[in-house]
């Protein structure tokens, strides 16, 4: 391990005297391979959209890891946001083997081998007009708190994942007020899995007051609550991932990994299609 880094500092201290006025021949160059390059746009001419590049040495696998350690999103995923910024020979064959080698991603995440049924519910045209909701747990004690309600946007997939202590119609109901409507406002529709907490009578007379229609995925079927369970595993694997007993701790870092993970499938990221989607 000291030779590796002896010789890496030798190499770059001779890359650092070609770099230098003075220091080299003007037709001095060196060759390395697998050198890693940071993508980023020169300010002083702002309306040339050529991409001026950086140059960082063995870098490669400790961007992966501040990458994807952010909140382990899936394999396509982070090949997205590291070629978003970064470019060396073979980046997207890398960084593929490094997420599938990731030991906290085997440890936490069910591979799924089969696709699940898709439900069949209409895409609506705007935001947070179609609310998934449903709950993580029993989860370790964390701070007061063994349960999550989750609440995703049909448009946009924004999440919002709020910690509560127990399954009460009046907590849940609380819970999605404070946090959800407040901030969101009323939905239209909200989606449940007919669980016996969204059917107490007190949360269907909140949804009632607040004027949104309560739809159910089927009891044995949850796959047409589809979105609400991608979710639920990806929770589940990223909060396990965090290696953090605390979950709740963990849980805002996580949903800010996964807000900022840009969707293969449509090329942005959650917090895009909130903030600045036009």
């Amino acid at each position: 391990m000291n030779c590796e880094k002896e010789r890496r500092r030798k190499t770059a201290e001779k890359c650092i005297g070609l770099m230098t006025p003075g220091e080299a021949s003007k037709n001095a160059k060196l060759t390395l391979p697998k050198l890693l390059f940071y993508h980023f746009q020169d300010l002083d001419y702002p309306y040339h959209f050529a991409q001026m590049h950086q140059i960082l040495l063995w870098a490669q696998f400790q961007i992966f890891q501040l990458i994807h350690g952010l909140a382990h999103p899936g394999i396509k995923s982070t090949v997205k946001l590291m070629t978003e910024k970064y470019v060396w020979s073979d980046i997207k064959k890398q960084v593929r083997e490094w997420a599938k080698a990731c030991i906290r991603c085997q440890k936490c995440k069910v591979s799924r081998h089969t696709k699940s049924k898709l439900g069949e519910f209409e895409q609506p045209d705007e935001r947070f007009s179609v609310v998934h909701i449903d709950l993580i747990g029993k989860l370790p004690p964390s701070e007061g708190m063994q349960y999550c309600l989750t609440c995703i946007d049909r448009f946009s997939c924004w999440m919002e994942a709020i910690p509560i202590p127990e399954i009460t119609a009046e907590i849940v109901g609380r819970a999605f007020y404070d946090k959800w409507i407040c901030r969101f406002g009323v939905p239209a529709k909200l989606v449940t899995n007919q669980g016996r907490q969204f059917e107490a009578e007190l949360f269907r007379s909140i949804a009632a007051i607040c004027g949104a229609k309560v739809a159910h995925a089927t009891s044995y079927h949850p796959q047409c609550n589809e979105k609400v369970e991608r979710l639920h595993r990806t929770l589940k694997g990223a909060i396990k991932a965090h290696n953090n007993i605390r979950w709740t701790e963990s849980l805002p870092t996580v949903l800010l990994g996964l807000r900022a993970a840009i969707r293969p499938d449509i090329s942005y990221t959650i917090a895009q299609m909130v903030w600045y989607f036009h």
